[in-house]
């Protein structure tokens, strides 16, 4: 079988398509993009160094990215089955851990940065 020839506009076209899929449909990344906005507007305001600015504005989408994959993991749970099996909790169970993790990151960079541009 021929491998289909690399397309930067139609593969790019597909993430796009993806990422509105679910925004449209995923609440927590809704509200995951509404804090990600008045999180960027915060630190616009904030009177700290642009490094630090940008550490905090970066440290912010492994959140975006996280949800995305666990909504990616959970569409694919749901395509093999509806039915309640443990494995598949163990599964979703797990994506929602990568979500968890990654705001437990964010928050410890956030405090990090924060307390060393106003504690420290």
């Amino acid at each position: 079988m021929a491998r289909k020839k690399f397309n930067i506009i139609k593969n790019t076209s597909h993430g796009i398509d993806g990422f509105l899929e679910v925004l449209k449909n995923e609440t927590p990344l809704q509200i995951e993009i509404a804090l990600f906005v008045g999180a960027t507007t915060l630190i616009a305001l904030l009177e700290i160094s642009s490094i630090s600015k940008a550490v905090l504005f970066f440290s912010m989408f492994p959140i975006i990215i996280a949800e995305i994959v666990n909504s990616a993991i959970e569409r694919t749970v749901d395509l093999v089955t509806l039915e309640y099996d443990e494995r598949a909790k163990k599964a979703k169970d797990a994506a929602a851990a990568i979500v968890l993790v990654s705001v437990v990151f964010t928050f410890l960079v956030w405090t990090a940065v924060l307390m060393g541009e106003f504690v420290l």
